[in-house]
């Protein structure tokens, strides 16, 4: 088993840009995200920095940074998260799987609540393959893993075990570049899509006889496919509004292909039922062409866009181009340049994941700002760029605008975000992987400032009735224009003058003699 180095550093919590900066495809650097990310994921100039903070107090307010880097030093691969229990959301068996080199490192992740300042990140085991690991995919119950690897290998492991239970192989040992570089479960958990250097689709059944004959396969792609995501739609054509599972995939032929795995191809009506062997591309709905060889696809959530018929959202990247496809007409919507080499990954996260929310509550953003989705890129330059998405569907606009960046060390390979939004994870290509854990305390200092501004807010928009209602707009400040009418208040006649009125003229030198103020008693 090999060792494991790390070291944990802290960052001074300050904006990596004071002001905005114009780019030059028309966006801006905006310096309250970057003081956002700087607060938050410790994303600033100075991450590698070695200072680190020994007041406890301000330490909790503080985002922590740690690098674990392998002595193997091959490029960070792919990361995958199991899934969790839906029972049990806040369960210890948290676990994500990180490939790099000839092995498969299982990392357990703690929960949110229990991250420490001085906690450290070691995996708990590692699956040792025979050839580089190029990507890992959990089953929908976490049980089992999908390794792809070089040799053309697609294993199917017990995570428990680290027992090879199925070898499925897309060529003989001694073909060439016929490297699996992506691994997706389907919804049944029983078959397996597959994608690789040799740009074929490929779709597997774990319980079949034969380990070197796919149930499918489906050409189209002229060299090697990069990448594969899948999703399942709802699309009502002609009275019938059953789902259908979509596949994107990015080819170094500078094509992004749509595929319709429908009931029309499985009678089944299931995520990839069981069909008979065919060779075919007639899967295919769409075909875009990015410009240049894509590494990189996302499919945008359905809840992030007004999505209709004729809508299905997907982002691309291949060179230091970013572009966004209507990919059910093959028709591009926007792109942005924000890198100066190629962009080698992208992860999305919501803003219901980024906004501090109650436990046990759901966020409902306040302004249109906060309903923004945040995409982040990272490419073979160092840089990391946090984009937000303006999607408009109704008005048939959409933008995608460069917020904050900062320059990594190293050629960033891939880049998540866990489930929780907790944690940042960043992988490079000499076998280091950062991990930007997120300041709880400064979470709940958010939190607070919420607070205060929903009670605001209340008191600036009262419930008709209260009390709160009928007293609106007393403190209001006048404008410099207004005039202003000043009414003075009667003084209240005192104790002795009262007297003196009602002819009591002993009591009114008492009263006055009560004072002891020699003007009033000269007087008197």
């Amino acid at each position: 088993m090999p060792n494991f180095q790390s070291s944990i550093t802290t960052a001074t919590p300050h904006a990596s840009i004071k002001q905005s900066v114009h780019f030059q495809n028309g966006s801006t650097f905006e310096h309250a995200e970057s003081t956002f990310w700087s607060k938050q994921f410790a994303l600033s100039e100075n991450v590698h920095s070695d200072n680190e903070t020994t007041d406890p107090k301000k330490s909790r307010y503080i985002a922590k940074h740690t690098a674990i880097s392998t002595k193997s030093n091959f490029p960070i691969q792919s990361i995958a998260f199991r899934p969790s229990d839906q029972l049990d959301d806040k369960s210890t068996n948290k676990q994500m799987a990180v490939a790099t080199g000839p092995r498969v490192s299982l990392y357990p992740l703690k929960p949110s609540s229990a991250l420490s300042w001085n906690s450290d990140v070691q995996p708990d085991r590692n699956i040792s393959l025979g050839d580089i690991a190029y990507c890992a995919d959990y089953r929908a119950d976490g049980r089992l893993l999908a390794i792809g690897c070089a040799d053309g290998s697609i294993r199917v492991v017990d995570i428990k075990t680290r027992a090879t239970l199925r070898t499925f192989r897309t060529g003989s040992k001694e073909a060439s570049a016929i490297g699996v570089r992506s691994v997706l479960w389907g919804r049944d958990g029983k078959k397996i899509v597959s994608a690789g250097d040799d740009a074929i689709l490929r779709i597997w059944d774990i319980s079949a006889e034969s380990t070197e004959k796919p149930l499918l396969q489906l050409r189209g792609h002229a060299d090697a496919i990069r990448v594969c995501k899948m999703t399942k739609v709802k699309i009502n054509s002609g009275g019938d509004s059953s789902g259908s599972v979509l596949a994107v995939t990015g080819s170094y032929d500078h094509t992004i292909r749509l595929w319709d795995f429908s009931k029309s191809f499985y009678p089944t009506n299931e995520v990839l039922g069981d069909v008979k062997d065919s060779y075919t591309d007639d899967c295919c709905l769409s075909v875009m062409d990015h410009g240049a060889p894509v590494e990189d696809v996302l499919i945008l959530n359905e809840s992030l866009y007004d999505r209709n018929n004729s809508s299905f959202l997907v982002l691309s990247a291949g060179g230091n181009i970013i572009k966004l496809w209507n990919a059910m007409t093959g028709t591009l919507l926007t792109s942005v340049t924000s890198h100066a080499k190629t962009v080698t990954t992208m992860c999305l996260v919501t803003p219901q994941q980024l906004k501090p929310k109650r436990w046990n509550e759901k966020s409902t953003p306040n302004d249109e700002g906060d309903k923004l989705p945040r995409l982040i890129t990272g490419g073979l330059d160092g840089l990391l760029r946090i984009h937000s998405l303006d999607i408009n569907s109704s008005l048939n606009t959409h933008s995608i605008s460069v917020l904050h960046g900062i320059k990594h060390k190293s050629p960033i390979t891939t880049i998540h975000v866990s489930p929780d939004a907790m944690r940042l994870f960043i992988g490079t290509t000499d076998g280091i992987l950062s991990i930007f854990h997120r300041s709880r305390a400064q979470l709940h200092h958010e939190l607070e400032l919420q607070k205060q501004q929903d009670l605001k807010r209340k008191r600036l928009n009262p419930r008709g009735g209260t009390y709160a209602y009928f007293m609106r707009g007393t403190d209001a400040m006048p404008d410099p224009d207004d005039y202003l009418m000043i009414a003075e208040k009667k003084k209240k006649m005192n104790r002795f003058d009262s007297a003196l009125r009602q002819f009591r003229y002993a009591d009114a030198l008492d009263e006055a003699l009560k004072t002891k103020n020699p003007v009033v008693v000269s007087y008197s």
